[in-house]
């Protein structure tokens, strides 16, 4: 049979249904498309958190100026290490809305860096970050030995000044 005869023959909840379904896909579709990097990291940073043991504590000039910076962080003073290749995954947002949003991985975690350029201190394969974990991301304090937070951007084996 064809389409239209199809269309002919239903009565009007068949009609519903038929523009119905194929509008229901189309929205889970999008939603899915747009939301997915963003679940799946999410898991990752569960599951990180749940089988990853700390590897020092935050050090006391660290912890006054990341719970100056992040008042949620009160109280959190464990540093996990983090290893693995970067990503980012640019989403564009509707014509109505310009501009994107950044969702920079690190081993598949969402991580987020108070530094400009964070690009110079990654590799493609191979980073070693030590972070602390927040509800929604990993907050990197220290980057493969090039950045420290709350130390500006020295050089590997110069001193706190």
């Amino acid at each position: 049979m064809e389409l239209l005869e199809i269309w002919n023959r239903s009565d009007f909840a068949a009609k519903g249904v038929l523009l119905f379904v194929p509008l229901w896909l189309a929205v889970v579709l999008v939603v899915f498309y747009c939301f997915w990097p963003y679940s799946v990291a999410a898991r990752k940073l569960r599951a990180f958190r749940r089988h990853t043991a700390p590897i020092r504590k935050l050090q006391p000039r660290e912890s006054d100026l990341l719970c100056h910076l992040y008042p949620e962080l009160a109280g959190q003073e464990d540093v996990f290490a983090l290893k693995g290749a970067y990503r980012m995954i640019v989403i564009r947002h509707s014509y109505r809305h310009p501009g994107a949003s950044y969702l920079h991985l690190l081993d598949g975690i969402p991580v987020h860096v108070r530094l400009d350029g964070v690009e110079r201190f990654l590799e493609a394969e191979g980073n070693v970050a030590e972070v602390v974990l927040t509800r929604r991301h990993a907050l990197i304090v220290a980057l493969n030995g090039k950045y420290r937070f709350g130390r500006g951007t020295p050089a590997s084996g110069t001193s706190d000044t």
